[in-house]
């Protein structure tokens, strides 16, 4: 249950436009991100949840290829791109170089958007430097990652360790509340994040457990090996 995801900076002008951040997800391709970045043991995602889990697997998940016309008249509605009277878009994106697969995540990621006509700068930096960036709200969007417990709690998304640019009391994190005080049903929440779009879920990481036969074991599993 381990997400890989574009955060964005909520707070800031372009990004603070719901359409910007739609266009932005219109614009990444997740199976050939998935297969690229993640050397195939990902599974695209465009959902706020693990698509395997049993409570979303009727719902309609928005689509994971990459739409190029679409994402451009939702920059043109808000105001950017590279027609006359529209203002450029320009954006950096970093990323921590511990993991080598977020480089190539970031390049990727950098060349789809670019292919809508925003300038994108892409920033690597060591860990720390990272967390910092992060912290001080220095930045436009990041890659990271983050490992949901096996109850399926997004706080640490809206309200926790990795809710970098989110607004707390924006659309989809009020709509999250909402749900979990049992105001508004699972089916809605989604369509509220996938309307406001806080950060944009890319792919759900693959792992595996590995055992000994000799040993007398249930079923192994990633929350308790």
């Amino acid at each position: 249950n381990a997400l890989f995801y574009l955060g964005i900076q909520n707070g800031k002008a372009g990004l603070s436009d719901p359409r910007v951040r739609q266009a932005l997800s219109k614009l990444i391709d997740r199976k050939t991100l998935a297969a690229a970045a993640c050397s195939g043991w990902a599974l695209a995602g465009t959902m706020p949840f693990h698509p395997a889990w049993s409570a979303v697997k009727e719902l309609e998940a928005p689509s994971g290829t990459r739409d190029l016309s679409a994402a451009v008249e939702l920059l043109e509605a808000a105001g950017y791109g590279t027609a006359t009277g529209l203002q450029p878009l320009t954006l950096e994106l970093i990323y921590s170089t511990e993991s080598g697969s977020r480089a190539a995540a970031a390049e990727q990621i950098r060349s789809e958007l670019e292919g809508a006509g925003i300038r994108v700068t892409v920033t690597p930096l060591g860990y720390n430097d990272y967390k910092n960036r992060l912290s001080a709200g220095n930045y436009d969007l990041y890659i990271g990652e983050v490992r949901l417990a096996a109850n399926m709690s997004l706080d640490p998304l809206f309200t926790g360790a990795a809710s970098f640019g989110v607004a707390r009391d924006g659309a989809a994190a009020t709509a999250y509340t909402r749900y979990r005080a049992g105001e508004i049903t699972l089916t809605e929440f989604v369509q509220s994040f996938n309307e406001d779009l806080p950060y944009i879920p890319l792919c759900w990481r693959s792992g595996f457990a590995a055992f000994d036969r000799r040993l007398s074991v249930g079923s192994p599993h990633g929350y308790n090996p």
